[in-house]
């Protein structure tokens, strides 16, 4: 649905996140990247295995909080719309995690203050995570892009 806030999320960052500011340590190979909704149906590791995508960040969009704006008749005129979007990535050869991911954080920070669009679009630190999968460490961070949308759209 095209109202959806996480597909709206989604076509946004894909449309604006650019992998050539998110780079290996060398700072001139581009990393790849994956912007997807939370919680798919495969480990997430899968996601990062050389052998299968091999995936340097992963931007996920997770469930939305939506709050209805009211109007002076009591009806929503628009919504406040809370998208959790959590940036994942591991150590690799040539891969440091925790710095891969400062750089995907400041290319999140870079696409929203240069593209806010039809609406004011906020950013906010929610939280760190650090989990150990097996053997792999997958540092996470994740941060909450909030803005408002009409009814119409």
């Amino acid at each position: 649905m095209a109202s959806d806030a996480r597909y709206r999320t989604k076509v946004y960052l894909d449309t604006y996140l650019d992998s050539s500011n998110i780079t290996h340590d060398d700072d001139s190979t581009a990393a790849t990247i994956l912007v997807a909704f939370g919680f798919p149906d495969y480990p997430l590791i899968r996601v990062f295995d050389p052998d299968e995508k091999d995936v340097d960040v992963v931007f996920s969009i997770e469930e939305p909080n939506s709050t209805p704006l009211m109007g002076h008749d009591q009806t929503p005129y628009g919504y406040e719309e809370h998208v959790p979007i959590t940036i994942c990535c591991v150590d690799k050869p040539g891969v440091t995690g925790t710095k891969i991911k400062w750089k995907a954080e400041a290319e999140l920070r870079r696409v929203l203050e240069t593209y806010p669009l039809g609406s004011m679009r906020i950013l906010e630190k929610r939280s760190d995570t650090t989990q150990r999968i097996g053997g792999t460490t997958v540092y996470m961070t994740t941060w909450v892009l909030t803005y408002k949308r009409s009814t119409t759209v």
